[in-house]
């Protein structure tokens, strides 16, 4: 857990603020839960709160939602996130998948064409630094009934870009049963470290998740 200190959430505030598209922390969305938020005056005081998903219903009935909740105590913020589905219209639902510490959300992005994997990204980042966010994508398999993450994407997408280049990644959707279709962006400039950058416009890639590669997107052809 992170002790809670004006300054240093000041900063981060002031990072995520400097980026034009990227949503702030929040009171009430999953994927950017916080203990406190800016409010257009002031930093609000640390305070609990959960929030979560729509429920994402698959072709086959499977349903899934996840949950955020935000435990401020003394000062200190740290956030639980957990991934439920019920495997039928008529079953429970049970959670599948945990992330905690730090700061943490999620959202749920859709069922495979089959209907039998989930795939869903998980929001990381530390409270009260400039470190931004850190997206990675989980995929739930229902057949297996368990859940895996990929951090491992970069690895993965590197192989395109210098070993120094600097990239964001983030999950779009499926684009089969065992691909995932993601989107690699410049990140935002920074004066805190000399940045290199070889990404100047979005690439989109597809990431095979059985052979753990990532290719590029095949070009639509242009109607004459």
């Amino acid at each position: 857990m992170i002790l809670f200190t004006l300054l240093s959430f000041f900063s981060f505030f002031t990072q995520s603020t400097n980026i034009a598209n990227d949503p702030l922390v929040s009171a009430t969305n999953p994927f950017y839960l916080s203990c406190t938020y800016w409010d257009g005056k002031t930093f609000t005081d640390p305070a609990s709160r959960s929030a979560r998903t729509r429920i994402l219903e698959s072709a086959n009935g499977s349903r899934a939602y996840g949950e955020v909740q935000v435990t401020a105590k003394d000062g200190d913020c740290e956030n639980t996130t957990t991934l439920f589905v019920a495997l039928g219209k008529d079953t429970e639902f049970k959670a599948v998948y945990t992330k905690d510490g730090g700061g943490n959300g999620i959202r749920l992005i859709g069922w495979s064409p089959d209907g039998n994997k989930l795939l869903v990204e998980i929001n990381q980042w530390a409270y009260f630094t400039d470190t931004g966010f850190e997206n990675v994508p989980v995929v739930y398999d229902a057949k297996k009934n368990s859940a895996a993450k990929y951090a491992d994407l970069d690895k993965a997408v590197l192989k395109y870009f210098a070993s120094e280049c600097e990239f964001e990644h983030s999950v779009r959707r499926w684009k089969s049963d065992t691909e995932l279709v993601v989107r690699i962006s410049k990140t935002e400039p920074s004066d805190e470290y000399e940045q290199h950058f070889c990404v100047t416009t979005p690439t989109l890639l597809i990431f095979d998740l059985e052979k753990q590669v990532a290719s590029r997107m095949p070009r639509t052809p242009t109607k004459k």
